[in-house]
């Protein structure tokens, strides 16, 4: 389960990646032109915040399925020790 979510939260970036891309451009093309806000933009920002969303959701699932964050919490003494530095 937590390789098949790794890898989809690796695709799900790009898609991130490629629809912000496309949005920003869109927008400034629009306000260059003095074009108004349409349908399309419309459609093209509901796709921008749903993929920035499940990318969300999926990020907050591999944090809770993470085999270090359950390492960390099962050995918290262990990895929250203080550090002293002697001068």
């Amino acid at each position: 389960m937590y390789s098949f979510l790794l890898a989809l939260h690796s695709l799900v970036r790009w898609l991130v990646v490629i629809t912000m891309i496309v949005s920003i451009f869109n927008a400034y093309r629009g306000w260059l032109q003095a074009r108004p806000f349409g349908a399309a933009s419309r459609q093209l920002r509901i796709v921008t915040v749903t993929t920035a969303h499940i990318q969300l959701v999926l990020n907050v699932s591999l944090y809770i399925i993470s085999p270090v964050v359950h390492y960390f919490l099962r050995h918290f003494g262990e990895a929250h020790r203080p550090y002293y530095r002697a001068f």
